[in-house]
């Protein structure tokens, strides 16, 4: 686990390895409609700033599964970039795009979800897997009286999905408190997790808490998933378009990281590449953290610090 210096002047570069100023960053982005994006952005722009030769651009994918992701690697290759900051959820299905960003020698930076770094530099990853432990553990506590709970996930879709539905456990007797009268796995995009929740409520309409292992159902505002009022949710994921949900009761819990500190580390692990750093290591995990309507206001604030996304 890499722990970043607090300020660039602990970096030393190597003799003769300072870049030109002028140098680009490329920032590959989620969709700019990401809520989680500006917090993204905003924590490269931090680590930029202690880096002024290097010049950062920023675009975003268009797909939802990074078919466009090829393109604009491309893109920044046209433009002389000699780093390059994906935002990457699913490394081997990114495989192709990752390889070229890092043909002919440049540093290739992965920041999200995804669990390996093949082919590129370095990797700054949310730990979602001990989120979803972390949720599991909490859920009995937030579940404010509440008797029963629907779990939907994305095992055998994806190492990450295998890998959170395995660290949340299955095992309905660890939380005898709550009966589990559903589990599914889901395949698909954020339209297919809506309907999927959707779905579930109409099966069971006096259910509890629903439980996603995937931010996805919650993160799109066209359309806004909305549940009956005898249902409430919880899931990994604390961008802040969920926040007003949780303050509303809609949402019991979230379980998420500060994004701002993921583009942070992922700039300044491509600045120390690019000047020759020695670092401890290459992968930089970003721990998640249970956000209650109790310690939201702290959340809150430390999350538009980490992504300078000023007051909310």
């Amino acid at each position: 686990m890499l722990l970043v210096p607090a300020g660039c002047g602990r970096y030393k570069p190597r003799p003769g390895q300072l870049p030109p100023s002028g140098t680009v960053l490329f920032v590959i982005g989620p969709s700019e409609f990401d809520p989680r994006w500006p917090a993204l952005r905003g924590g490269v722009r931090r680590a930029l700033r202690e880096a002024p030769y290097l010049k950062g651009e920023f675009v975003n994918v268009q797909s939802p599964d990074h078919a466009d992701l090829e393109s604009l690697v491309q893109l920044g290759l046209d433009h002389q970039a000699r780093a390059l900051c994906i935002y990457s959820d699913d490394a081997t299905a990114d495989r192709a795009a990752i390889a070229r960003a890092a043909g002919g020698g440049k540093t290739v930076i992965l920041m999200g979800g995804a669990l390996e770094a093949e082919g590129a530099t370095g990797l700054v990853r949310v730990d979602l897997i001990g989120g979803a432990g972390l949720l599991s553990d909490k859920l009995g506590g937030v579940a404010g009286g509440r008797l029963s709970y629907a779990l939907l996930h994305a095992s055998g879709t994806s190492e990450l999905g295998t890998r959170c539905f395995q660290s949340f456990g299955r095992n309905p007797l660890d939380r005898p408190s709550l009966r589990l009268l559903e589990e599914r796995a889901i395949s698909g995009d954020a339209a297919a997790w809506q309907d999927a929740v959707q779905q579930t409520v109409r099966r069971f309409p006096n259910v509890g808490l629903v439980v996603t292992l995937d931010p996805r159902p919650w993160l799109h505002e066209a359309p806004r998933l909305r549940l009956p009022a005898a249902n409430c949710f919880v899931t990994l994921g604390a961008a802040p378009n969920l926040w007003p949900r949780l303050r509303s009761g809609e949402a019991a819990a979230l379980v998420g990281a500060l994004d701002g500190e993921v583009g942070y580390a992922a700039g300044r692990m491509a600045i120390a590449a690019l000047i020759g750093a020695e670092l401890e290591s290459t992968e930089r995990i970003i721990p998640c953290e249970l956000v209650t309507a109790a310690n939201l206001d702290d959340f809150a604030r430390r999350y538009s610090e980490a992504g300078e996304l000023g007051s909310n």
